[in-house]
């Protein structure tokens, strides 16, 4: 089946759907959700927004009816809602942690099977023997679920319209639900895609294209708040050493520990990235006060104690430009690059920061790891 269809067309003899002719009225209806969502989606609308119009708009087509969305947790392995705006929101914790097996309801059991699992009544169908309770909870007598697939035909989630009512779907409701279902993937798929733009195939980290996205965020963010940030690159010590003798693979098991380390002493705020070759960045908003020299620090001595296999122990140098003025992005990272070319310089493995001296007096760069508090640039 393509995934992509949005009109694709019953399964003849399908019990489960009242096989009737589809009106030149309802088919145009289709086509224009369909014509809506695509436009959202071109528009380049926020994904919240455009799956609960979604869901606004076919519940229109189903006289007191509910859509909803759900989609995998790849962590727990189990069904969550992302969309119902027609349900209390105190309400959706319900719809967390849905195993996807049958019995557990519709949508669980059009995941577990990867087909439509239309239901007409809950409260004797042997597909909602587990969750009677919250069909209650919910007054839902009929559910109908159709699977959401992403581009490789894998199941990732749901798109459903219950009732309070007792009822069997039409061919225009089987279509309606496709086509919402092709909606929902094309939106994913999207978003995906983005996201792999700006992403590290090797470590997962965000790319330098995503760096630069954050350095220009930063500074306009500068512009209005005058909130301190700093941006910090970090250079792995002797790497080329790693890969002319142990060879490209270890090299690579190497840079991936090294982001592994970095993700778990950067604050959650932070914006960690590679910024080439062995060169990692990290972007520290709200960081004055040397904050930004403690976190590079903290780095330096998590590298030193991680164990990095046939590689051995490892150290890192990393330089800091601290932001206390609303400088071009360039000259940011050339004064970031000055203090790890100081900290290179003096013996690596250790932080060094550059700050900008009032008047006349020259720059410096802070180097943490010696007695002497600055050394001129």
């Amino acid at each position: 089946m393509n995934n992509y269809e949005f009109l694709d067309p019953v399964m003849p003899g399908d019990p489960s759907v009242e096989m009737t002719a589809i009106t030149t009225d309802q088919f145009e209806s289709i086509l224009n959700i369909q014509q809506k969502i695509l436009n959202f989606i071109a528009q380049d609308r926020k994904e919240n927004d455009i799956l609960d119009e979604l869901c606004t708009l076919s519940e229109v087509m189903l006289e007191s009816s509910v859509a909803s969305i759900m989609l995998l947790n790849p962590n727990t392995e189990s069904l969550s809602l992302v969309s119902a705006p027609s349900i209390p929101e105190d309400s959706h914790h319900l719809l967390y942690g849905v195993l996807p097996n049958s019995g557990n309801g519709s949508c669980a059991t059009a995941f577990a099977h990867g087909r439509p699992a239309y239901v007409n009544d809950t409260s004797t169908d042997d597909r909602w023997r587990n969750a009677r309770d919250l069909a209650n909870s919910f007054e839902i007598k009929s559910c109908w679920s159709m699977p959401v697939y992403n581009r490789d035909g894998r199941v990732i989630g749901t798109f459903a319209l219950s009732s309070a009512k007792q009822r069997r779907p039409s061919t225009f409701h089987d279509r309606l639900l496709k086509m919402c279902s092709s909606a929902v993937s094309i939106l994913l798929e999207r978003k995906e895609l983005r996201r792999l733009s700006v992403t590290d195939k090797l470590t997962g980290l965000w790319n330098r294209v995503k760096l630069d996205q954050g350095l220009h965020a930063q500074r306009a963010s500068y512009s209005v708040y005058q909130e301190t940030y700093s941006v910090m690159i970090i250079d792995i010590d002797h790497f080329k050493h790693i890969n002319d003798n142990y060879g490209h693979n270890v090299g690579d098991t190497v840079l991936s520990g090294i982001a592994e380390v970095l993700r778990d002493n950067i604050r959650p705020r932070d914006l960690l990235g590679r910024w080439g070759g062995e060169e990692f960045m990290v972007l520290l908003p709200d960081s004055g006060n040397g904050k930004a020299l403690e976190i590079g620090e903290e780095i330096r001595m998590a590298v030193r104690n991680h164990s990095f296999g046939l590689a051995g122990d490892l150290t890192v140098s990393i330089g800091i430009c601290e932001v206390k003025e609303n400088l071009r992005t360039l000259e940011v990272v050339d004064r970031a690059d000055r203090a790890l070319y100081r900290a290179k310089a003096s013996g690596r493995d250790r932080v060094c920061m550059f700050y900008k001296n009032k008047g006349k007096r020259p720059s410096n760069i802070v180097d943490i790891n010696k007695k002497a508090a600055a050394t001129a640039l």
